[in-house]
């Protein structure tokens, strides 16, 4: 295989309130010292910093990646109900423009999350997303996604066909999930059409040093204890 240059496509600036601690500007200048070509930003459930991070990339000769790490709910964007004991009300999913059209779509998506599907979380539904899916590649996020979080309920089967069923929304081909390795086998035993595949970090700090201050704001998000903070991914 050919090297290649590896690019982050998971990576939240501090626009990911209570989650991400990556500024922008420092994070342009550690792309550019890294040599890396392109770096994308998928904040969760916003485009809030998607100007200022085209801005600074493009200064730097970097080429940006505009995305974001939508909520999907498990039915429609307009049903305002809890979630029965023990399932998620809402899964997460990495949409990347591709271009300019997937860019305007990603904008059309972000804004009738937050005026037609709001709940707790600005929301989108499959029906949406297949209504504005050309120009986006779908990757299947953290271990919220779709597919881990079936993963994680040792539903392999499920878990390879929502691998398939999700990007075919937006004409691309299936997705894998960003889980454990036993689990990524599973799925590739499920089915033989999840590939290609990519690789995902959730980058929430540009430093391991910034990465205190984002297991901090994580710990704020979700009142867990100090003494239990999460690992955090930190582009060193």
């Amino acid at each position: 295989m050919p090297d290649r240059q590896f690019v982050h496509l998971h990576l939240h600036t501090d626009y990911s309130l209570l989650d991400g601690a990556i500024q922008i500007k420092p994070l342009s200048k550690r792309v550019e010292e890294l040599k890396m070509p392109a770096c994308a930003m998928t904040d969760h459930g916003n485009m809030y910093g998607a100007i200022s991070f085209y801005n600074a990339m493009k200064g730097r000769g970097i080429k940006p990646i505009i995305g974001c790490e939508t909520y999907i709910t498990r039915g429609s964007r307009k049903e305002k109900a809890a979630s029965a004991p023990g399932e998620k009300a809402n899964h997460h999913l990495i949409l990347l423009a591709q271009n300019y059209e997937g860019y305007q779509n990603l904008v059309r998506l972000t804004s009738k999350a937050y005026t037609e599907g709001f709940y707790y979380k600005p929301r989108i539904d499959k029906e949406l997303l297949a209504e504005h899916s050309k120009g986006l590649i779908a990757l299947s996020a953290c271990m919220s996604g779709v597919p881990s979080a079936y993963l994680a309920q040792e539903k392999c089967d499920e878990a390879a066909k929502a691998a398939i069923d999700l990007p075919s929304k937006t004409g691309r081909p299936p997705l894998l999930p960003r889980g454990c390795i036993q689990g990524l086998a599973r799925v590739y035993r499920s089915s033989d059409q999840c590939d290609p595949s990519a690789a995902l970090a959730d980058l929430l700090a540009v430093r391991g040093a910034r990465g205190r201050t984002a297991g901090d704001l994580i710990c704020l998000g979700t009142l867990v204890r100090t003494p239990h903070r999460p690992a955090i991914s930190a582009l060193g």
